[in-house]
């Protein structure tokens, strides 16, 4: 693909006038009539009357993109009057151009656009994209929204990571996750009959925490608890009427991504944002490291997805994540859906002694069930990417999907993803909008095709703009065919 150079349209605009001869560029020398229809430039040339019919786009300050065409000028004074006012008085040293009558800018506009049309197909916009991941037996994926084409699939084969959390075993070394209260006081020690006013977020073989003391549950009746107490070597007390039952979660075996189980959160209504559940691991420098990979998925009743932030995931050098050294946010995600995610670690620098992992629940979404599992760091230049060969892989256009084959799906297995491919190049809307394409094209092409419409037969043409706008073409199609060509790739729409 041509280097792309990126200056924005009201760049381009001035090198398109300047090959047609059709711009001034200046700036005012004082500040405008009060109700906007004029503007002072000393410097202008020309006699009286000279620019009416002209137009003048503003180029800074408070009125900047605005187009007006001018209805009088007065030599002596610089005075520009406008048929119609711009939004506000135009300031003193505010840059403007002023064009010939026969190239109103947005007319410039648009063939600007056509000339990044014209070239659709022939050129994108580069782009890759790796938020996809295998799992052996998922066939479809969703295609990222900026891809109009792809030229490759190519999967992870082999990267240096170290695995921070399985979630085979349920995280257990500290909650402020409220579940619901107790519905009566615990008096003895050795009571193991506990009564909460809600036990519909929890579960048999749950630990929950009270106060400094962790029980696990045994068995559930109605809202009573059976319970083993001084859990995870906590100590047997006594606590009050009302206090906050805090919650833990479960493994679940059936509902997993990777390996044995991943480890499910009920979250109740009673729940409330910034509360979090944490996990004491094996010291762990991953200073070395800088991605942290791992699974996800959320349901809610009514809800489609959540917002990016929402939820993240705690790293510590103390424990209960005390002090977090990473705070990493959670993409959105979609209901029901496993999302892999793969977040950039902060401070990898300070990550020398790891001990405490958590989850964050950010905002308060509501009575909702998360599952976690599979939580590992990666060294991300030490990835190996395989090609996927392309007949293992073809493109849905109406649905957007990526499809792999099942020979394609044993290949990738459970692998990162990495999309190589393009975006159409984008269409000019504002004057800072950079260009996608090679900046020489749309100027030369701009400027042909301005000649041409400006153009009429040889009886109305006496400045050969035809000629002209030929020599333009020629330059634009010399321009194009250095492109390199575009091979093998797969239209996405």
């Amino acid at each position: 693909m041509p280097s792309l150079v990126g200056r924005t349209r009201e760049e381009l605009r001035v090198s398109v006038g300047h090959n047609l001869g059709a711009v001034f560029t200046g700036t005012t020398s004082s500040t405008g009539h009060s109700d906007g229809t004029k503007l002072y430039d000393t410097s202008l040339p020309g006699g009286n009357d000279d620019h009416n019919g002209k137009w003048v786009v503003i180029t800074s300050g408070t009125n900047d993109g605005e187009i007006r065409q001018v209805t009088n000028y007065v030599s002596s004074t610089g005075e520009v009057e406008v048929r119609t006012a711009f939004t506000a008085q135009v300031a003193n040293s505010v840059t403007f151009e002023l064009w010939d009558q026969v190239y109103p800018p947005a007319r410039i506009h648009d063939i600007m656009n056509q000339s990044i049309i014209e070239a659709t197909g022939r050129v994108y916009d580069p782009e890759e994209d790796v938020s996809l991941h295998g799992d052996g037996s998922q066939a479809r994926f969703d295609l990222p929204s900026e891809f109009s084409m792809l030229q490759r699939v190519e999967y992870r084969s082999s990267v240096d990571s170290t695995r921070i959390l399985s979630c085979s075993a349920a995280m257990d070394e500290q909650s402020t996750l409220v579940a619901t209260t107790l519905d009566g006081a615990i008096t003895s020690t050795s009571a193991t009959s506990v009564p909460v006013a809600s036990a519909t977020p929890l579960r048999a073989d749950q630990q929950i925490m009270v106060g400094s003391e962790k029980m696990t549950i045994s068995s559930i009746s109605s809202n009573t608890l059976t319970v083993s107490r001084e859990a995870g070597g906590t100590t047997a007390a006594t606590h009050s009427d009302g206090a906050s039952v805090l919650l833990f979660p479960v493994v679940d075996t059936k509902i997993k991504k990777q390996g044995t189980a991943s480890n499910q959160f009920v979250i109740p209504a009673a729940a409330s944002a910034d509360q979090i559940v944490t996990d004491s691991i094996s010291s762990k420098d991953i200073s070395k490291y800088d991605y942290l990979e791992g699974w996800i998925k959320i349901t809610r009743t009514g809800e489609a997805t959540t917002t990016a932030a929402d939820l993240a995931i705690l790293l510590d050098n103390t424990a209960n994540c005390a002090s977090p050294l990473e705070e990493l946010d959670i993409q959105a995600l979609t209901d029901d859906t496993w999302t892999f995610f793969r977040v950039k670690l902060a401070n990898p620098e300070l990550d020398v002694a790891i001990i405490s992992i958590g989850l964050k629940y950010d905002v308060d979404l509501g009575a909702c069930t998360i599952w976690l599992d599979d939580i590992s760091v990666v060294r991300n230049d030490t990835a190996i990417w395989r090609r996927l060969p392309k007949h293992l892989w073809s493109v849905d256009k109406e649905a957007r999907d990526l499809i792999l084959t099942s020979e394609g799906r044993g290949l990738v297995g459970s692998s990162l993803i990495k999309l190589v491919g393009g975006d159409d190049p984008a269409l000019f809307t504002a004057e800072s909008s950079a260009t996608e394409l090679d900046d020489f094209y749309v100027i030369a092409r701009t400027t042909g095709l301005a000649l041409a419409s400006a153009s009429g037969g040889p009886s109305t043409d006496p400045d050969s703009k035809r000629t002209h706008a030929g020599y333009w073409f020629g330059m634009a199609a010399s321009r194009m065919r250095s492109w390199p060509p575009l091979k093998d790739i797969r239209r996405v729409e």
